[in-house]
């Protein structure tokens, strides 16, 4: 920078945004596979030996739980279609999206 300067040129700050994206898809891609795997080993049920109100209460709980998995699905879908259109954007604007 030069003495007076403010901050970095437009250009610069243009060739920036190109690796925050990679890196925000690259996270968003481990953290889709961090919740697949929760997913599968995510109890359905509390086992048959449980019994009595306790029981109950912890199988509400899966239940509940089980429902937000299910929409945190619907945001990642959500995520992923996003990152997708920023994607397209910069590469119709003449940036490149890595």
């Amino acid at each position: 920078m030069q003495a007076g300067s403010t901050g970095p040129s437009a250009g610069a700050a243009v060739a920036s945004g190109a690796p925050y994206r990679r890196v925000m898809s690259f996270s968003l891609s481990l953290s889709k596979m961090d919740y697949d795997t929760a997913v599968t080993q995510f109890p359905a049920s509390v086992p048959a030996s449980w019994v009595g109100a306790d029981s109950i209460a912890c199988q509400n709980a899966l239940d509940n739980a089980s429902g937000l998995l299910t929409a945190l699905a619907t945001r990642y879908e959500t995520a992923f279609t996003d990152v997708g259109v920023i994607d397209a954007r910069s590469s119709t604007s003449g940036t490149s999206p890595s």
